[in-house]
């Protein structure tokens, strides 16, 4: 309960005239059908170590979730490529993540259930 409300106090809607980065923790899917929410651990990613991306997904249908990072402005990705496991209906877990240089960083999780398929990105800065 502490991490939502935690979560919900640190995350503010973005102005609409706004262009820059939204770094909300839960999005709703391009289409519209899921919401994505992601915590990490540890809760402050370190630079170039290892971290754990652990994703909710509601509804909790028969889904396929994939997730990686990229800096857009520079034109990286990680150097590690994420495994994807589902600890139960709705929960994923990607693993390793990395972040090997400071910055921008953006989260790209997709979710599939049969012909659907849909995405969300997730603002990320590494590493304060």
């Amino acid at each position: 309960m502490l991490h939502i409300l935690l979560s919900l106090l640190a995350c503010t809607a973005p102005d609409a005239g706004d262009s820059g980065p939204d770094y909300s923790t839960s999005k709703r899917t391009d289409g519209g059908t899921w919401t994505v929410e992601y915590t990490t651990n540890p809760p402050r990613i370190p630079l170039d170590e290892d971290f754990v991306l652990q994703l909710v997904v509601t509804p909790p249908t028969e889904l396929v979730v994939t997730a990686d990072a990229s800096m857009p402005d520079q034109d990286l990705g990680m150097t590690v490529d994420a495994g994807m496991g589902s600890d139960s209906p709705g929960l994923w877990t990607a693993s390793p993540m990395r972040f090997h240089v400071e910055g921008h960083w953006q989260v790209l999780v997709a979710v599939s259930a049969g012909a659907a398929s849909e995405r969300v990105t997730f603002d990320v800065d590494c590493c304060e």
